[in-house]
């Protein structure tokens, strides 16, 4: 249902906001992703301490009604102005439209591409197996697990709020490659050399926090550089070709950690001495250098991005 759902509410928000408010509704819009995973947890694990999970169940479905209500009574959203002389086209050739749109329009379709490769790096590790990472390092201390989980959604938090606040950049695609380096050097770095809860707090707040940053000029770009007729399958196609990493790389970072990584460092040779000098010895070792390598990825391939002339196409 979300492959449905999520290209629909982009389309319905760049009818309703005005152009010049993009950037601040995407803040908006984090901001609301960040609060609920900040807050469902605690007042769940709340309420089903007290009262059970058949009130929880309820309580889910009259939120349902109430944004479902919402919806249907409150929101009223503008007619997507068409030409009059456009045909009906069968389903299948109207879903290639958005692919057809992304190979007129080399720069949308790069920075698309660039983000599934990012989301590959960010998935392999600071999504997938920081949990793993921190408990084997702290010897299954779950406490400071859950403090480190906790920070990442307020970095964001406040990081949302903060984009929404400032005035929207002119340099777009500039925020969101600086943003994006800040994050691997501040989160998957310090994971990876960090030996105390402090450094990891800290990477957790500190590399979060440029994320509505990114989120927001790149959605703002995908708004104003795609006509709104088109930006349903635009965006389904976006989703499509930038989110099918996510799950690639969840199911590779077990393995590499597993069978690759933790078992190398455990083994002894020149190499491994050397890691072992930047990220640690010992149990969890292994999983640091998966993070260090995709930390110093994503930083140079974001510093690269940063200058290649294509991408000044979606600032102007």
């Amino acid at each position: 249902m979300n492959a449905f759902q999520n290209p629909a509410s982009y389309v319905a928000v760049s009818l309703i906001a005005p152009k010049e408010h993009y950037a601040r509704v995407s803040g908006l819009q984090a901001f609301s992703g960040s609060l609920v995973s900040i807050v469902s947890p605690t007042l769940a694990t709340a309420l089903l301490s007290f009262s059970g999970l058949r009130l929880i169940l309820v309580l889910d479905l009259i939120s349902f009604g109430i944004a479902f209500s919402t919806l249907l009574f409150f929101i009223r959203i503008p007619p997507v102005s068409a030409d009059n002389g456009e045909k009906k086209e069968p389903f299948f050739k109207s879903c290639l439209e958005g692919f057809n749109f992304l190979k007129e329009h080399k720069a949308i379709l790069r920075i698309i591409l660039f983000f599934a490769f990012i989301n590959l790096l960010a998935y392999l590790t600071g999504f997938g197996i920081l949990p793993a990472l921190i408990l084997a390092r702290t010897g299954d201390n779950q406490p400071i697990l859950g403090i480190v989980s906790s920070t990442v959604g307020v970095g964001t938090l406040i990081g949302s709020v903060v984009v929404t606040i400032l005035r929207p950049a002119e340099r777009k695609s500039r925020v969101i490659f600086i943003s994006l380096a800040v994050s691997f050097l501040l989160a998957n770095i310090l994971w990876a050399i960090g030996r105390n809860a402090w450094i990891w707090v800290f990477a957790a707040f500190a590399g979060n926090f440029p994320l509505p940053f990114i989120s927001a000029n790149l959605t703002t770009i995908m708004r104003t550089k795609v006509p709104a007729q088109m930006q349903g399958r635009v965006f389904s196609t976006r989703d499509t070709l930038q989110f099918f990493t996510r799950p690639l790389g969840l199911f590779l970072g077990g393995i590499l950690a597993d069978k690759v990584f933790e078992p190398f460092m455990q083994s002894a040779s020149p190499l491994q001495r050397l890691l072992c000098v930047i990220v640690g010895p010992g149990k969890g070792s292994g999983i640091a250098v998966m993070f260090l390598i995709t930390g110093v990825t994503g930083v140079i391939s974001s510093l690269l991005s940063l200058g290649d002339p294509v991408y000044k196409e979606l600032d102007s």
